[in-house]
């Protein structure tokens, strides 16, 4: 069986994929915020926002409670990348 170490080793290398995964979705947000705001639109869409959610409870592997926090993270980091202030539906 593999020791604690090597599989902890195996969490690291994923944590970083994870962290670089965000960073780019983060930086991909901030353009698509710049998109919005050139074309005179809401920066909160709830039908995407549900596509996001939808997505990620259609993950194998994560059960409904963590995929719906998982994805309502992210979605929160997106706004904050993207300037949201808070006001507004989303």
């Amino acid at each position: 069986t593999p020791s604690v170490e090597r599989v902890r080793d195996a969490i690291d290398a994923v944590d970083r994929e994870i962290g670089r995964l965000v960073a780019r979705r983060l930086e991909l947000c901030r353009r698509v915020a710049e998109a919005k705001r050139a074309a005179g639109v809401p920066l909160r869409d709830a039908a995407r926002e549900e596509s996001v959610k939808a997505r990620y409870l259609d993950t194998p592997g994560i059960d409904e409670g963590s995929a719906r926090r998982l994805a309502e993270s992210l979605i929160g980091l997106g706004l904050a990348a993207e300037g949201w202030d808070g006001e507004g539906a989303p």
